[in-house]
């Protein structure tokens, strides 16, 4: 399936980030992105905060909502995020949200910015819009576990 890179959100736009990025993910039974404690060294993350037993060596991979992941990527690519409108701000209007825009450094104003509600999600659809382009590719078998893991969003997002 086709998803414009604007409709890019939760466990598809963090599969789109790892394909984006060259990161090794899996979907675990739970329907969660996952990837090896290996890769660690790979995002520049080797501390206690991602520490695991040999047990459990896996780690959610989510780098358009944890910190951690997302703003390693952010630093390593270059993306500048700016805030357009804060969750304060919009709450002033009905139906407004929060407003993020990402780009290149030095790339601004220019179509290659995108947006999001926080700016992991803005900077991460940049992130893709340079590696995968305006329209993404979607395995049936990652939408099969987006439907496990989280309620799908907007059917219109998606395009066959």
């Amino acid at each position: 399936m086709r998803v414009k890179n604007q409709d890019l959100d939760g466990l598809i736009l963090d599969w789109a980030v790892a394909q984006g990025t060259g990161m090794p993910v899996l979907i675990d039974r739970q329907g969660r992105l996952v990837f090896h404690i290996k890769n660690l060294k790979r995002l520049g993350l080797e501390n206690d905060l991602f520490s695991r037993s040999p047990e459990a060596p896996w780690v959610v991979y989510n780098p358009s909502s944890s910190l951690s992941l997302g703003g390693a990527l952010i630093e390593d690519e270059g993306i500048e995020t700016s805030c357009n409108r804060t969750a304060r701000e919009a709450a002033q209007f009905k139906g407004a949200t929060a407003s993020w825009r990402a780009a290149y450094r030095g790339r601004w104003p220019t179509d290659e910015v995108c947006w999001g509600v926080t700016h992991l999600k803005a900077a991460m659809r940049c992130l893709v819009m340079k590696h995968l382009g305006a329209v993404v590719d979607i395995p049936e078998d990652v939408l099969a576990a987006m439907s496990k893991s989280q309620a799908p969003g907007d059917a219109a997002a998606l395009h066959p």
